[in-house]
């Protein structure tokens, strides 16, 4: 697509957009990962996942991916299966492979943060790919952006504007369901009112779908009415989401 750079020329931005990757292996070590939504989830990798996301084809797609040199690539969650600690460590060995952190975002998925634990070791290990990046001091204020490392994440590179979104909290079994929650919809309606005019182009990254699709309700975005309602009224360029596999 094309976007104004910083000195109002049109100039093309390329994005690539990659999600749901489930790249993997699941090792369960102790039997304490049994006792909760995991054991769903590691039966679900044995008998499906496993054979369908292969890491070879992967391997091709970032092969092709660096041919096509984006300037930005984003990510919108479920790199992992049941988020155990060695998931995250190997998962990020594959974004490295797509690129430093100067290259690509990151938003997670419900399979990121699939028990209430897993939180904490997204950023432990994926941090430098969340959390607010190239954004000027004057600009960060109005943001109302701290050091904190929470969602909604800006990310500013050239005149694209990613906004971060974090749809992903711990469900019980049975449930892949995503809420943004109204703290976190506050301040992204802050962020998008605040870049409104600075001819920065809005990109908002989520995990889950935000519009009107047939998936079930225990998969759906919670609180998906209030997030169109709040883009209706403050404006976005592009949403980008992953979840629904299609």
């Amino acid at each position: 697509f094309t976007v104004p750079d910083s000195s109002k020329n049109m100039a093309d931005f390329k994005l690539a957009h990659l999600s749901d990757l489930h790249i993997t292996k699941v090792r369960i070590q102790s039997l304490k990962h049994l006792l909760s939504k995991r054991a769903l989830g590691t039966l679900s990798w044995n008998m499906r996942r496993r054979t369908k996301y292969r890491p070879e084809i992967l391997s091709s797609l970032i092969g092709d991916l660096h041919q096509q040199n984006p300037d930005h690539v984003v990510v919108t969650g479920d790199l992992t299966n049941v988020s155990l600690e060695d998931e995250f460590s190997s998962s990020l060995s594959w974004l490295e492979k797509l690129g430093g952190p100067e290259l690509v975002s990151l938003v997670p998925g419900n399979h990121d943060v699939y028990v209430p634990e897993s939180k904490d070791s997204t950023w432990n290990y994926w941090g430098k790919y969340m959390r607010s990046h190239h954004v000027p001091e004057n600009l960060r204020a109005s943001l109302g952006l701290n050091q904190a490392e929470e969602f909604p994440t800006v990310r500013i590179y050239g005149a694209i504007a990613i906004v971060g979104v974090s749809t992903a909290i711990a469900t019980h079994p049975l449930s892949a369901s995503g809420t943004i929650g109204e703290l976190q919809l506050s301040r992204l309606e802050q962020i998008l009112g605040s870049l409104t005019g600075t001819g920065l182009c809005r990109v908002v990254l989520l995990h889950h779908p935000p519009q009107r699709l047939s998936i079930a309700r225990r998969r759906r975005l919670t609180d998906a009415a209030a997030f169109r309602t709040l883009i209706a009224k403050v404006g976005a360029e592009l949403i980008l989401h992953g979840h629904a596999h299609k």
